[in-house]
This record gives C-alpha cells, sequence and structure tokens, in this order.
C-alpha cells in the first residue's frame, strides 16, 4: 500500500516517515530576520544551487545580493541542515533522488569544473571602451595599430621610427658612425658611459641641439637611441622586422595550441555531462527498480496470507505465491513464419484419403474377480522342525501299486498328516 501511494516522480521516496518529514519541513518557520521563510524554502534553494554538486556562500550571496554575509552565512548553515535532515529521513520526492547520490554529486562538481576551464579558455570579450576609443583613433586620421602611437606629435615619435629604421638596415651587423653628427653622438655616448650617467633622450636634445637644429638633430638623435640600444642588446640583436614576424608566429603556435586545448577541454566536458546524465538515470532506474521488487514482494506476502487464511497449509500456501511469478510458456511459433511458406504463396494441398468409418466395437468382457485364498494356520515348532529335518536313511520302500488317479487337492484344504506326508514324498 505504502509503495502504491508514494510511486511516481512525486512521490516521497522515504513512505510515511519521509511524508512526516517534508510536511514538518513546509509548516516550520524560521524566525523574522532570516534569510528564508520556511525550512522548505531553503531546502528548495539547496537544491537549486546543487546542480553543481557543491554549494557555496557564494553561489547563495548571487541569489540574494541584497542580503548581508553575516544574512547568506546563517541561510547556508540553515540550508545544509534541513538537507542533512531530508536525506536521513529520504524525506524527498524520488524525482530528486539524484541530489543525494554521492556519485552524481562527484560528476556534476567535475562537470562544473571543466566548464569553468572552458570559459577561462575562451577569448575575452573585447572592451567596449577600447573599441570606443579605436574608433575615435580612427575618426581624427590616426592609425590604432601604430607601434608608436604613444610618441604621436612628440619628437620622440620621430626618433623612434628613425631608430628603428636605422636597425632594420644594418640587419644584424654593427652600427658604425658613418658622419660627422654620429661621430660626435657616439663621443657622447662613450663619455655617458665612462662616467655611469644614466642619460635620457632629453640629455642628448640639450648636449647635440647646441650645434644642431631640425632634421640633422632628429637624425643624430635617432643614431645614438639605434647604438645605445645595439649595445644593450648586441651585435646580433634582431631587427623589428625580425622581431614581428617572431612574435606573429609566437602568436599563431599560441592560437594553436589553444583551439586544440579548447576541443580536448570541450569533448571531456561533452562526455562529463554525458556520464552525469546517465548517473542520473541510474539512480532513477535502480530506485524504480527497488520499488518494482519491493511492490512483488508485498503482492507475494499477501497471496501467501490468503492462501494460509483459504485453509491451505504452509508448503501450499507457499506454491500458490509462487505461481504468481511464474514466468508463461512461450507461445507457438507462428505457422507463416520461418517455415519457407509466405502468405502471398499457394500451396496445393492433397486432399486426406477419407477413413472408413469405424465398425462398433465389441466390448471386451469384464475380468473375473480375484479370489484370495486364505493362509494356512501357523504351524508350531515342532511341526516346522519335523517338516524341514531331514529324513532317516532307510532302505526305499518296495512300490506300492500305482493308484488310480484322484483329484488334486488345494494346499489349505490338507490336514496336517496329508501336508506332513506329501512333504515325505507320499500322496495324502
Amino acid at each position: 500500500m505504502e509503495i502504491l501511494e508514494f510511486g511516481g516522480p512525486a512521490g516521497i521516496t522515504g513512505g510515511f516517515e519521509g511524508e512526516a518529514e517534508a510536511n514538518r519541513r513546509a509548516a516550520a518557520a524560521l524566525p523574522a530576520g532570516s534569510l528564508f521563510a520556511t525550512e522548505d524554502d531553503a531546502y528548495r534553494a539547496y537544491l537549486s544551487l546543487l546542480d553543481d554538486g557543491r554549494v557555496t556562500a557564494e553561489e547563495l550571496a548571487v541569489q540574494y545580493p541584497d542580503a548581508t554575509e553575516e544574512e547568506v552565512a546563517q541561510g547556508l548553515r540553515v540550508a545544509q541542515a534541513t538537507y542533512g535532515r531530508a536525506k536521513a529521513s529520504k524525506g524527498y520526492r524520488n524525482d530528486e533522488r539524484k541530489f543525494f547520490s554521492q556519485r552524481y554529486l562527484d560528476q556534476a562538481r567535475k562537470v562544473a569544473e571543466l566548464e569553468t576551464r572552458a570559459a577561462e579558455l575562451e577569448p575575452q570579450f573585447t572592451d567596449p571602451a577600447q573599441e570606443r576609443l579605436r574608433r575615435q583613433l580612427i575618426e581624427r586620421g590616426l592609425n590604432p595599430d601604430d607601434p608608436y602611437l604613444e610618441f604621436k606629435g612628440t619628437p620622440m615619435y620621430g626618433y623612434a621610427r628613425t631608430a628603428d629604421r636605422l636597425l632594420d638596415e644594418v640587419a644584424g651587423q654593427e652600427l658604425q658612425a658613418a658622419t660627422r653628427d654620429q661621430t660626435a653622438v657616439k663621443r657622447l655616448l662613450d663619455q655617458y658611459e665612462a662616467s655611469s650617467v644614466e642619460w635620457t633622450v632629453v640629455d642628448l636634445e640639450r648636449q647635440l641641439g647646441k650645434v644642431l637644429k631640425g632634421r640633422e638633430l632628429e637624425s643624430a638623435i635617432a643614431f645614438g637611441l639605434a647604438l645605445d640600444r645595439q649595445r644593450s642588446e648586441g651585435v646580433d640583436a634582431p631587427t623589428q622586422a625580425t622581431l614581428q614576424a617572431e612574435q606573429v608566429a609566437r602568436v599563431e603556435k599560441a592560437d594553436a595550441r589553444l583551439a586544440a586545448l579548447e576541443t580536448r577541454e570541450a569533448e571531456r566536458l561533452n562526455i562529463a555531462r554525458v556520464e552525469k546524465d546517465r548517473v542520473a538515470r541510474m539512480v532513477d532506474e535502480a530506485a524504480t527498480a527497488a520499488a518494482s521488487t519491493e511492490a512483488r514482494a508485498e503482492e507475494g506476502r499477501k497471496a501467501y496470507q490468503r492462501a494460509r487464511a483459504s485453509g491451505l497449509t504452509p508448503d501450499q500456501s507457499r506454491q500458490a505465491m509462487r505461481s504468481m511469478f511464474a514466468e508463461p510458456e512461450d507461445a507457438p511459433a507462428d505457422l507463416l513464419s520461418g517455415g519457407g511458406v509466405t502468405i502471398d504463396e499457394v500451396v496445393e494441398v492433397a486432399p486426406a484419403p477419407v477413413a472408413p468409418p469405424p465398425a462398433a466395437a465389441t466390448p471386451a468382457p469384464a475380468p473375473a474377480p480375484l479370489r484370495l485364498q486364505p493362509l494356512p494356520p501357523p504351524m508350531t515348532q515342532e511341526q516346522a522342525v519335523e517338516v524341514f529335518a531331514p529324513a532317516p536313511s532307510t532302505p526305499a520302500p518296495t512300490p506300492a501299486p500305482t493308484p488310480a488317479p484322484t483329484s488334486v487337492r488345494n494346499v489349505t484344504e490338507m490336514t496336517d498328516q496329508e501336508l506332513e506326508a506329501l512333504v515325505a514324498g507320499g500322496r495324502p
């Protein structure tokens, strides 16, 4: 009766005991100022966060953004305690059974971790502020991809571009002074290095600006920057074009690795999700099978009780109970299937010979009744000794004339003397 009443997805797994806990939970009001109105509200909120296999205060705070940290912590404790009581008494619905299976919760946590990793691998969305700035630069006629854009509108813009051009032209060879201005710049940098002076572009402008102006000053300072860069990085320092090509190759390689990693993580995530669904189905199927087995056992107990009440013995009652679960015999095979004959085929069948009508059977005579002869009276010990004792050796008597044949009598009709004579070899 309990199984029938609490069957189905909306039924309570724990039967009457679980239903009592569910009713108590629904009627249990929490104190004023709590995060939840009743324990049932706390229970529902806890289950809603268990889809990823765990419940944290941060997840609960997202659902209740206006609650304080203390209210969230207290609400989480109430929800965990309510969940624990429901698990102990099985006071939950059949369709909520998976949230109480540790195997399902472990798989759900694995899926959540893989989803987090997949989200981290996805490229971030373009910052709207950066996009707005790019559009503004383009509207002003500026190239947002210009590597020297930060120096735009300053003398450093020309210095940096010219220095990179000089390094690209020598292509890894030693940069040497080829003009009077470049020689002066080289001597100035040697003095700074000998004196351990940390110079800046402003220092070069102030010293070289005393004798150089305009394009000559820009070229001289650019040479000084290129020479200082080559000294610090070495003669074989790669050119800007080489650096850019290497950077492009690194980006492409990183993108390929990222794409392969995203594909692999996506496959793992799909496998984990499928396993999560399979575990949920297994939990439901196992509970359904257990309920079906219990129902069959209950039917068997009732059948046994009815049989006993009707006056059958225990063995007969058990036999009646087993007959309820006996498998039906296999149905006969279809004559039209598998026998080489189809419905569309026309099979000519010869008419069966007509048998002559059977003759009237003569009734057999009834067998004569058997007559049992009465047993002879028991013999005494002395009679038995006389009967079975060996006869004394005496000369054979002269044969007497053969008497006329007489009728043979039954042994039971003989007297004791006649029987003794018969055993001794004579006739009565």
